[in-house]
């Protein structure tokens, strides 16, 4: 919804919400697991967000078109990197630790 309406607030709400999602400080389950166990949480936590990421991607790649657009693009394209670029952070991170 945050998309068709430009909402970049919802979008960024919602993209909050899935911050903790690969933190394994969160899933303390999984935080003393073998590597593989590790591995799999992280799969899952990718295969999950993925739907939502095909969708940012999607409507970054179309408002770019649109010389209007290019703002929201511009933005969008802003969250969904800091996002991304925080979770990378969170996992190696992570790895770092058990090394």
């Amino acid at each position: 919804a945050g998309l068709e309406n430009r909402q970049l607030d919802t979008v960024d709400f919602f993209l909050k919400n899935k911050e903790n999602l690969f933190n394994l400080s969160a899933a303390s389950s999984v935080q003393d697991q073998p590597a593989n166990t590790t591995s799999d949480f992280y799969l899952k936590s990718v295969e999950e967000l993925r739907p939502a990421l095909d969708l940012l991607c999607k409507a970054i790649q179309e408002n770019d078109v649109e010389t209007q657009s290019k703002n929201f693009s511009e933005q969008l394209l802003n969250l969904t990197l800091s996002f991304l670029n925080k979770q990378l952070r969170e996992i190696f991170t992570h790895r770092e630790g058990r090394v």
